[in-house]
């Protein structure tokens, strides 16, 4: 999916971000080492991956309170006694892309002064998830 929108974009995949919930059950290295030994053959060698962790959040369908349980996973509502349902913290998804243009892609103008050498520019394309 990102390679398509880098590809869609005309520039190469730079980085990925992933949001990364604590109850996902996907191991953080895993991935990492997954995405490192597979990246060269998608074609985006020097990609990065950027990992966002999501906690674990609880909502109570009774009072509407939320919380965030730690250590053991209580979902009981400590204000009602109601049980509670996770709203967050499940989830695996990619929160943002990044491509680098290339250099020829930056024609800064002649009266504008550069903040930054005009060797790439940046885009970020980011997904709105709910």
């Amino acid at each position: 999916m990102a390679n398509r929108e880098a590809a869609r974009a005309g520039a190469p995949l730079s980085a990925v971000g992933v949001r990364l919930g604590e109850m996902s059950g996907v191991v953080e290295e895993a991935l990492s080492f997954a995405f490192d030994a597979l990246k060269a053959d998608a074609g985006a060698a020097q990609a990065e991956l950027v990992v966002e962790r999501v906690a674990v959040e609880a909502l109570c369908p009774h009072c509407g309170s939320t919380t965030r349980p730690e250590g053991e996973l209580i979902l009981w509502c400590p204000h009602c006694g109601s049980p509670m349902r996770i709203v967050s913290g499940e989830q695996m998804e990619i929160a943002w892309i990044e491509v680098h243009a290339p250099a020829t892609a930056v024609a800064p103008s002649i009266e504008a002064t550069p903040v930054a050498p005009p060797a790439a520019a940046s885009s970020r394309a980011e997904w709105e998830t709910g």
